[in-house]
């Protein structure tokens, strides 16, 4: 409360009040959008992660099928896919080993008997 002074002499009080309701939805509102916002946030993160884990697990699947594969006798499976990574270095390895035990197979049906002795 505040007085109203005018030639020295108090003419009056003023009473100053604010309206809070402005306060408290402006309050609401920031909270309301900070949550929206949090939860969006949660949903592409978690998207981003579940795309991002299908895209790294891919070609180990394809590197177990294709191992998978070459271990039974199937040496004809090859990765045509290049990449500049890890997984690349491991495709074109296995492609490799694929090529030398393809080509030992071929050489082992026209002389069997020498592979028996080893």
């Amino acid at each position: 409360m505040g007085h109203v002074i005018y030639n020295n002499v108090t003419i009056g009080y003023v009473v100053l009040t604010f309206d809070q309701s402005l306060f408290t939805q402006a309050r609401i509102k920031t909270m309301y959008t900070i949550i929206l916002t949090t939860i969006v946030l949660i949903i592409l993160t978690i998207l981003f992660a579940f795309f991002l884990g299908k895209r790294l697990s891919r070609p180990i699947e394809e590197l177990v099928t294709a191992s998978d594969a070459i271990s039974r006798g199937n040496y004809k499976v090859r990765f045509d896919e290049r990449r500049n990574d890890e997984f690349g270095i491991l495709m074109e390895s296995l492609n490799m080993m694929a090529d030398g035990l393809l080509k030992k197979n071929q050489l082992k049906k026209p002389f069997p008997a020498m592979f028996l002795l080893r």
